[in-house]
């Protein structure tokens, strides 16, 4: 299955081009599905400036969201730059959909719209940040003991992406389980205890987005 709007981004960010999943529709297939739906509302603006990718929302417009990205971004020798790539445009996409999803206090400044779950108060988020945090710790433990990973460079991209996340977990939850799904998913990965646990926390966000509800330890 070919999502155009969505495979357009990706060929323009210079990132590996999606699977086709025509004869296996998952639920990494239903995150393409919500990305794909977004895309139109969304400014992609290419920018040669050496950050992989960033998205900029509006004070007040909740409508308003850009993606700019590095079509020739790479980062370390852990990492295939162009299945990063389409990662991080991915990742960002993602940052789009939490902003207009989730339950939150009105008129809050663009920052306070990216946080990834529903909240009403400081201490909502704190709350839920540690739940995030914990499931990011296990997330690891996994990849350190999981025999299809842990001897790899895939090892060293997984521990950098999720320590990422761990240091803003409020805004990291779902937007960096997607970059880690859709990298291992495009290198081959997806086989293995470290991939299908990501795939828990991921299934566990889109629930939480469509029914409420504070991010669960999973």
């Amino acid at each position: 299955m070919r999502r155009i709007a969505l495979d357009r981004v990706v060929h323009d960010a210079g990132g590996e081009e999606l699977p086709d999943d025509t004869n296996e529709y998952d639920h990494l297939s239903q995150i393409f599905d919500e990305c794909n739906a977004v895309v139109p509302h969304i400014l992609f603006t290419p920018n040669h400036d050496g950050n992989a990718a960033q998205t900029t929302l509006r004070e007040g417009e909740r409508e308003y969201a850009e993606i700019t990205f590095d079509p020739g971004y790479s980062i370390d020798k852990f990492t295939a730059g162009v299945c990063f790539r389409t990662a991080c445009v991915l990742h960002e996409i993602m940052h789009v959909i939490v902003s207009r999803e989730y339950q939150r206090p009105a008129n809050l400044s663009p920052e306070g719209r990216l946080i990834n779950f529903h909240f009403g108060n400081d201490a909502d988020v704190r709350r839920q940040s540690a739940n995030v945090v914990a499931n990011f710790e296990k997330a690891i433990r996994i990849a350190d003991s999981d025999p299809k990973v842990r001897d790899r460079p895939l090892h060293d991209h997984l521990f950098g992406r999720l320590e990422y996340g761990l240091v803003t977990p409020h805004v990291h939850n779902e937007t960096v389980v997607l970059d880690l799904l859709v990298y291992m998913k495009l290198q081959g990965f997806d086989k293995n205890a470290t991939y299908m646990y990501l795939i828990s926390l991921s299934e566990e966000a889109m629930e939480r987005r469509a029914m409420a509800g504070e991010v669960r330890r999973v």
